[in-house]
């Protein structure tokens, strides 16, 4: 009996030794989630809503490039139309950098109005920020994109 009381004891005693350790990863459970950076994807917020998608097609002329991104199971996606292999800072729109935002069968892109810096823009890849308006040709429905950022590598 005398053994089966102190198996019991120790039994006890190693049970409260390891239930009360814990990871320090648990005691912040409230933290932030790490933010993935970016790549070939368009990152922005829509009238303060955040929008990531992947850039599903990129089309190069002898002048402009055109980005198109997408996001699965949203009804936006974004045309991006840039200067091939030049990187400056420019008003949208111009006669080649605009953005075009698409929602369900909307295009909103009449007279947008913000501006786009290219730090990268050549055979390697396309890194910008930008922030615009978009208004619909149909209507006055206006969408604010802004901390808009493309991260595409070729």
């Amino acid at each position: 009996m005398k053994l089966s009381k102190t198996l019991w004891a120790v039994f006890l005693a190693y049970g409260l030794a390891f239930t009360s350790c814990s990871d320090d990863a648990d005691e912040n459970s409230t933290a932030e989630p790490t933010v993935q950076p970016l790549s070939n994807e368009v990152e922005v917020e829509i009238d303060g809503v955040s929008w990531r998608g992947d850039i599903n097609q990129v089309i190069e002329t002898s002048l402009v490039t055109q980005i198109n991104a997408i996001k699965a199971n949203s009804n936006i996606s974004l045309q991006i139309f840039i200067p091939r292999d030049s990187v400056n800072t420019f008003n949208i729109p111009t006669s080649i950098v605009t953005v075009a935002v698409r929602r369900n069968n909307s295009v909103l892109s009449d007279n947008p109005v913000g501006s786009m810096v290219l730090s990268t823009n050549d055979s390697t890849g396309v890194r910008a920020t930008f922030s615009c308006y978009a208004t619909s040709f149909s209507s006055n429905d206006t969408l604010q994109l802004t901390n808009g950022k493309i991260d595409y590598t070729f």
